[in-house]
């Protein structure tokens, strides 16, 4: 800003000032502008859709009703939807024609037709309405509180929340975390079983075996995946679709705007949801040596998996993506663990199992060591790395599904605690508040959901509002840990991938009248400026 005295000016006359009155009004500018607006659209309705209208309708329903009873605009399937709703998708083709003819088509040209009237001439008529009658001062861009406590400028400030939480979005992460990224993690830390040999195990009424004794053709490798991944079908991009018409619809119509608007479904791409096919279990150790020593789990599992969206099941909607099978992380076979069979009872007592050998008996003593070195040192290390660096990746990132297995089976082993439910304990609350973080609630292409309890027939999930780590701190105090060690590293973990995670959103999609939303949307502009140490 340029700085003036009264000193030089004749007569020591005070130094001219602009007169706020005889500069043009800001809102009567932009009136000015959103009238011209008004004009240009209400001529291209006039001159170019009136005329082209009974074409645009001609194309509309020979493009559409292919489009619809395949199932790529208009379907049953979608999710959340009750199995009742799908059951007209699998009536023959002759008998569905009629119902996409008389019913989707007719409901698609109004929708056209409205979006047409809407865009060119509500939404510009209503944004010239709004300046001219809007009352009090014109707006202005005030700096936040932020900025101004801030000598910095937000184009220089660094953020490092934003960079951090480019791993949960990013496949390059968990590509790293599969082969090794050279310093933290090293590759063969995890490995990914293939969800057609699990469901094939569990066929075959299998219990499923520690990382240790699986065979080779249990596991997905990176290098399998990417070409999984490679394979996904192509689609309308309705992503781009979206930002198209945002950009569109911000600038109040336009004969321009709306043609790069109207091409956008000429673009399709591969994977247009941007998914990984990998899936990740959040599931209950029912013995703490062994999550499933008789296999009812698996059964459990795969049995709901198999029953979601109209029966075609979780690895049936992947392949109708074009995902031939997907990766599935599962703590207890895709991280090396001990031999479940030199378990002692007495080893569950965590102060007497931390004591001295020679606070033990002979017996117990050697019993612990057995047990200890059934898992060697770099096995330890492999899944103490895996623990730390990449636990949170395999629920917190964007592009993996998660499923929920929230249900115990009927059968429980003998001496299990009924009130060890799956919100009762630590890990379970972990991963499936890190899946809530800022997964995309419904996908463009994909027929699943993202996060995926099994108890729900629709297969979806119940999507909370993110949970902060002061939430999380208070929800871990009611919990229970196998291993009690286990309660400050889930605790610290889960604040370093909230404030990545979070920190990275700008406008949080839920809705406001749940509770904890001040928390909730607040969060990302505190974490983004400044940075969180788990109490």
């Amino acid at each position: 800003p340029l700085e003036t005295s009264a000193e030089g000016w004749e007569d020591g006359a005070p130094p001219p000032h602009r007169d706020l009155e005889s500069q043009p009004c800001p809102r009567m500018r932009r009136a000015a502008s959103a009238a011209r607006h008004l004009l240009q659209s209400v001529a291209v309705v006039l001159f170019c859709f009136l005329p082209l209208l009974p074409l645009l309708l001609l194309f509309f329903a020979i493009i559409f009703p292919p489009l619809a009873i395949a199932g790529s605009l208009v379907s049953g399937d979608d999710i959340g939807l009750p199995p009742a709703w799908h059951r007209w998708r699998r009536l023959p083709l002759l008998v569905r024609l009629p119902f996409v003819l008389f019913v989707h088509l007719p409901i698609g040209m109004y929708w056209l037709l409205g979006f047409i009237v809407e865009g060119f001439l509500l939404k510009p008529a209503a944004l010239l309405a709004y300046e001219l009658l809007a009352r009090g001062p014109p707006r202005t861009t005030e700096p936040c509180e932020s900025d101004v406590e801030s000598n910095e400028p937000n184009s220089r400030r660094p953020a490092p929340a934003s960079e951090d939480g480019g791993r949960y979005r990013e496949h390059d992460s968990v590509w790293a975390a599969l082969e090794g990224d050279g310093d933290k993690v090293i590759r063969g830390d995890v490995r990914l079983l293939s969800l057609s040999w699990l469901m094939g195990l569990a066929d075959q009424n299998g219990v499923l075996p520690r990382r240790q004794e699986l065979p080779e053709e249990a596991f997905l490798d990176a290098a399998r995946l990417k070409r999984i991944e490679a394979g996904a079908r192509r689609s309308l991009d309705v992503r781009r679709f979206e930002r198209v018409f945002a950009a569109w619809s911000k600038g109040g119509g336009g004969l321009s705007p709306f043609l790069g608007f109207m091409a956008t479904p000429l673009h399709s791409r591969r994977n247009a949801d941007g998914l990984l096919p990998i899936v990740s279990i959040s599931y209950c150790w029912l013995e703490a040596a062994h999550p499933d020593r008789e296999g009812r789990q698996l059964q459990l599992l795969c049995r709901k998996l198999r029953s979601l969206y109209g029966g075609r099941g979780l690895l049936g909607a992947c392949r109708e993506y074009g995902f031939s099978d997907m990766g599935v992380f599962l703590d207890w076979s895709s991280g090396y663990q001990k031999d479940p069979a030199l378990w002692r009872g007495w080893m569950a007592d965590q102060a007497l199992y931390a004591k001295s050998d020679g606070a033990l008996s002979e017996q117990q003593a050697a019993d612990r060591r057995a047990y200890e070195a059934s898992r060697t040192a770099e096995q330890k290390a492999a899944f103490d790395r895996m623990l730390s660096n990449t636990m949170d990746l395999w629920y917190a990132h964007s592009a993996i599904t998660v499923v929920l297995l929230t249900q115990l089976p009927d059968e429980l082993p003998a001496g299990f605690d009924p009130s060890r439910t799956y919100d009762s304990r630590g890990w379970t609350t972990f991963e499936r508040c890190s899946a809530e973080l800022a997964k995309l609630s419904s996908l463009q292409s994909a027929r699943w959901s993202l996060v995926i309890d099994v108890s729900d027939e629709g297969g979806g999930a119940e999507r909370r509002l993110p949970t902060t780590p002061q939430r999380m701190a208070k929800l871990l105090a009611g919990c229970r840990f196998t291993n009690g060690a286990d309660s400050s590293l889930v605790l610290q973990l889960y604040a370093k991938t909230a404030a990545a995670v979070l920190g990275t959103v700008s406008v949080p999609g839920h809705s406001p009248v749940l509770s904890h939303v001040h928390s909730a949307l607040t969060f990302p502009v505190h974490i983004t400026h400044s940075s969180h140490s788990p109490s």
